[in-house]
């Protein structure tokens, strides 16, 4: 639903159908209301990704998908697991308004004054007449357009350290459709907030505990009893961060200014030896079979690839916008007291200085979520745009530091994840010099020494970093690592999850527990390797894409083999480490959410380009650089798809060229109007007035020729 009809939407509101789309899997829960608009319940990382190409099917959707991802992500890094659906209040004011109306009757008027779902509205306003009208749809919509608009939430099992990076795929493929708007999106209104949760993440002190000879990370997430009064005490909006540390007005930041938050406390997050994310708050990240990790001390390195990713588009931005940033001072505090370890570290050449610098980070952290543990103290600090690129460069020099250290690690391809034995610690004490236990009785102790561990590689590292490369050369050595290694499953053509974790303690998580080949073991985990495949296509290694992608695609299997319909994806294909060879193959549990939206990412790449509009001196541009093969095209050599849901592109390559090489042109492009009338315009580039409007729906179809360069 988007409300109006034309124009920017004032009301997006999406409809759920299942969990995941996974229709075979019950266990997911998902409640769904009998009720008309009924949303029912998903998971942020889900939603997110799911949600990636929204603008490039209907760009009328806007931002709305970023305003929700980022205003849900909380002052201390985290977001709530579960999204709910959408609720609708309306101000005092509004209702009053609204009641004047003689055809709203006191069924709707206990709807709407009080916050309402959609199918509550719609049922009170059917149920009101005694035969259906015309004014339904029209009252219902009246209604929205006066409505505020907010996500519904639940806690539910703890906080993910991956999260996070989904938004910065929001924003990039906003501003693929709307890059003359990057300015406003970034840099204007302080619109965003931060989301307040009950939850909160334990200092060390309190989570780090000796089990046996040991050393654990347990109990990472406690209810906190004042948070929750102070939240529960809210009339409006209780699930938003306010200042004067909780009892003052809702607190607001830019996107910039947010996002440069969360920057900071990810970077902060590093683990000892400075390559991966920690896993501190309980949970791991994309691959959810890893679930001991946490408790070992584990660590991530994809998640320090989308750290160096968002850093450098921040510099990047701010370096061309050259705008003075507001942060609350608790992140200013964050902000300064990491930038003076950075300069002891820099400057230092002991061998404890990894250890010293990451202990004192964890301090500095541990320091700030004590400050805003109930809100911003409402203060900010004014940063001129020079001094937080100064900044941003030695954040991001630290940042890579690490990255070439993983990357100098024996393990080919390149490492994913890691955990860390404490080989040295003492108990800490409580205030009456006595042994502090857990409610366990176990001991808590402080690491003073620690030894790393690297789980062997895992397909996602190598996704994550080819996100990062910029060199083609690079690439394709990795790549060569990747297909010399565990990883490609050669008797399949596909890519494999992880190598073997036969070597491995059972503790790492229920990934040890499946037998090589199956689900989340050495399995070709669909999603992933759809990830991987996109990355390959990203960084423009075309030929090799289009040779892996044609094996990964069940449309191009053996029905005998996959073992059910080759129109359907599947979690999970078995691959040919599992020892029953019968299984080879063969596809388990339908998949249509998360490797839907990476097919979708390839398509749109496929038919469009990575970035369709651009703006240059001053106008805006549209720019179609297709990536596909000349096999797809017709006998004729045409090809067609819709472009942000209405207008139709027609390639027409009667040579059948493969569209990326550099011997092949676009030599005209012929547009009909909504009017009817046709523009022909030469070369490959449409400008204004025209790019905009076809990003607003105002051209039906687009003709381009392609043609081979004498």
């Amino acid at each position: 639903i988007i409300l109006p009809e034309t124009g920017p939407a004032r009301v997006v509101y999406h409809l759920f159908s299942r969990k995941h789309g996974d229709l075979e899997r019950d266990y997911n829960h998902f409640q769904l209301a009998p009720e008309p608009y009924s949303q029912g319940n998903g998971n942020f990382r889900d939603i997110n990704q799911n949600r990636r190409n929204d603008v490039f099917f209907e760009p009328r959707v806007g931002d709305f998908n970023v305003r929700t991802f980022i205003n849900l992500i909380q002052a201390d890094g985290y977001n709530p697991l579960v999204l709910l659906g959408s609720r609708f209040t309306l101000t005092e004011k509004e209702v009053e308004r609204l009641l004047g109306n003689e055809v709203i009757n006191q069924r709707v008027r206990n709807v709407i004054s009080k916050p309402f779902m959609l199918g509550d509205l719609w049922q009170a306003i059917v149920a009101s007449r005694t035969e259906p009208t015309h004014d339904q749809p029209d009252l219902f919509n009246m209604i929205l357009e006066l409505a505020d608009q907010s996500i519904e939430t639940d806690f539910h099992e703890g906080y993910w350290i991956d999260h996070w990076v989904y938004n910065l795929d929001l924003i990039e493929d906003y501003l693929a459709v709307f890059p003359d708007r990057k300015s406003d999106l970034l840099f204007g209104e302080p619109v965003y907030t931060y989301y307040d949760s009950q939850y909160i993440v334990r200092p060390r002190d309190q989570k780090y505990v000796k089990k046996g000879d040991q050393i654990r990370q347990y109990g990472a997430i406690i209810r906190d009893a004042d948070k929750a009064a102070l939240i529960g005490s809210r009339e409006d909006s209780p699930n938003l961060v306010r200042d004067d540390h909780g009892r003052g007005e809702i607190f607001c930041s830019t996107l910039f200014e947010k996002l440069t938050l969360i920057a900071l406390l990810k970077f902060s997050t590093m683990d000892p030896d400075g390559l991966g994310i920690e896993m501190e708050a309980g949970r791991p990240g994309w691959y959810d079979a890893l679930n001991g990790l946490p408790g070992l001390l584990g660590s991530s390195l994809p998640e320090t690839f989308e750290l160096q990713r968002l850093l450098e588009f921040l510099r990047a931005e701010l370096d061309q916008n050259q705008v003075s940033i507001n942060l609350p001072e608790e992140a200013f505090f964050l902000l300064r007291t990491n930038l003076d370890l950075l300069d002891i570290y820099n400057h230092g050449s002991q061998p404890e200085r990894d250890f010293q610098y990451w202990d004192g980070a964890a301090t500095v952290r541990e320091n700030y979520r004590s400050q805003v543990r109930l809100g911003f103290s409402g203060k900010v600090e004014t940063l001129a745009a020079e001094k937080v690129l100064e900044y941003l460069d030695k954040i991001i020099e630290k940042v890579k530091i690490g990255i070439a250290r993983a990357l100098a690690n024996d393990s080919k391809p390149l490492p994913t994840y890691f955990y860390y034995e404490v080989i040295n610690y003492e108990y800490v004490d409580d205030e009456n010099s006595a042994r502090s236990v857990d409610a366990s009785g176990r001991p808590y102790v402080r690491a003073r020494r620690f030894k790393r561990h690297t789980l062997p590689p895992f397909l996602e590292g190598p996704t994550k970093y080819l996100n990062v490369i910029e060199d083609v050369q690079q690439a394709e050595q990795l790549h060569t690592q990747v297909m010399a290694s565990e990883l490609y499953d050669e008797s399949l053509g596909m890519f494999r999850v992880c190598c073997s974790l036969s070597g491995e303690s059972h503790e790492i998580g229920r990934a040890r527990a499946f037998t090589p080949g199956w689900l989340e073991n050495e399995s070709i985990w669909t999603h992933m390797s759809y990830k991987y495949l996109l990355a390959l296509l990203q960084v423009g290694m075309y030929d090799e894409f289009f040779l892996r992608f044609s094996n990964a695609l069940p449309p191009n299997m053996e029905p005998e083999v996959y073992g059910r319909s080759i129109l359907e994806n599947s979690s999970f294909i078995v691959s040919s480490a599992h020892p029953d060879h019968s299984l080879h193959g063969a596809g388990f549990i339908a998949r249509l959410s998360g490797v839907a939206a990476e097919f979708l990412s390839i398509w749109r790449i496929m038919m469009a380009g990575k970035r369709p509009f651009r703006v240059k001196k001053g106008g805006l541009q549209l720019s179609l650089e297709p990536v596909l093969p000349g096999w797809m095209f017709s006998s004729s050599g045409d090809l067609s798809f819709a472009f942000l849901g209405d207008t139709i592109i027609t390639y027409h390559n009667p040579d059948r060229l493969d569209t990326y090489n550099p011997g092949v042109k676009q030599s005209k492009i012929k547009l009909k109007m909504a009017d009817g009338s046709v523009v022909n315009l030469p070369g490959d580039l449409i400008q204004e007035p025209y790019a905009g409007l076809v990003r607003s729906g105002q051209v039906q179809e687009i003709d381009v020729f392609l043609e081979e360069i004498k």
